[in-house]
């Protein structure tokens, strides 16, 4: 049995886990039991993650950086840009509360401005962010704007980016048939940048379409 406590037993030297603990605490003093200390505890991350943070953090620092220096200079485009590379950064780690601020303010500029790529790419972080949120409604809503805006300005980059973001809405939904007609098309289109086939190709894959 563990007990989960703010105390905590210490255990036999310092590095080892809870683990240990456990083994330790039953093999040599021969307990059934111990409290896990949670307030004073130390989480220790594995290289990659420490790694991957550290980039995030660097990346948003640089961001950030440049979005100041837009501000400065009053340029709109580039405000708009580092808005949208915010969300998306956001997006990448799973803070999807963070990106929709960001996407929002993108799509204001985009609006004002009346920047139509600056537009989709905020409509589909919009849509992105709503489906790691779990809002399937509003997450189709924006992604079904940006493929309607990409098509008219013929972009396939952003085309694809949203049909693949359906594609996962659809299989959300439970429409396992259609998200697969959804995510397959963008395998096999000729135009479709490797990226979005690669992450069609992931998302067929984990969830066994």
């Amino acid at each position: 049995m563990i007990r989960i406590g703010p105390a905590g037993i210490p255990l036999s030297c310092k590095g080892r886990t809870n683990k240990d603990g456990l083994v330790y605490i039953k093999k040599q003093l021969n307990l059934d039991a111990m409290e896990i200390q949670f307030v004073r505890g130390l989480y220790v991350m594995e290289d990659e993650e420490a790694q991957l943070i550290k980039d995030f953090s660097k990346e948003k620092k640089s961001l950030l950086e440049s979005l100041a220096l837009c501000e400065d200079i009053g340029d709109q485009d580039g405000i708009a840009l580092a808005y949208n590379n915010l969300g998306e950064m956001s997006i990448q780690k799973g803070d999807f509360d963070e990106a929709i601020q960001y996407a929002e303010k993108g799509l204001a500029i985009g609006h004002q401005i009346g920047e139509e790529w600056t537009i989709i790419v905020s409509l589909n972080n919009l849509g992105e962010a709503y489906l790691g949120l779990g809002d399937l409604n509003l997450a189709m809503d924006y992604l079904r704007q940006a493929i309607c805006m990409a098509n008219e300005i013929e972009s396939m980059d952003m085309v694809t980016r949203a049909a693949v973001n359906i594609g996962k809405v659809i299989l959300k939904q439970g429409k396992r048939e259609l998200a697969w007609e959804w995510l397959q098309a963008t395998i096999v289109h000729s135009a479709i940048e490797y990226e979005h086939q690669q992450k069609a190709i992931r998302i067929l894959k984990e969830s066994n379409v």
